[in-house]
């Protein structure tokens, strides 16, 4: 297990946890569109999720692109997955995983 910003990790997904969101959006609270288009959606699909603000932590933002290879904001993480951007259709097929699994 790895550590990033905090954050604890295997390979390039968040290590999963009862106490743990299933998801993980690094994105800027202020100013970034599709950061806040990804948060609604997951808030009204009641997904759990937990938001990480890239300017509360110096250097976070730069680590996601040497990690992940991803560029736009927000950076999801959910599992084995990870996207930039707001994706609805990833997010609904993550959707659909848990409610399968439920």
């Amino acid at each position: 297990m790895q550590q990033l910003h905090g954050h604890t990790t295997i390979g390039n997904a968040i290590a999963p946890t009862s106490e743990r969101p299933s998801v993980i959006v690094y994105g800027r609270e202020h100013g970034c569109m599709q950061c806040r288009i990804t948060k609604n959606w997951l808030k009204r699909k009641r997904v759990p999720f937990t938001f990480v603000d890239v300017d509360d932590e110096p250097g976070l933002a730069d680590d996601l692109v040497k990690r992940y290879g991803v560029t736009s904001l927000p950076v999801c993480v959910a599992g084995d997955e990870v996207w930039g951007g707001f994706s609805e259709s990833r997010l609904t097929s993550l959707l659909e995983l848990e409610q399968m699994s439920a």
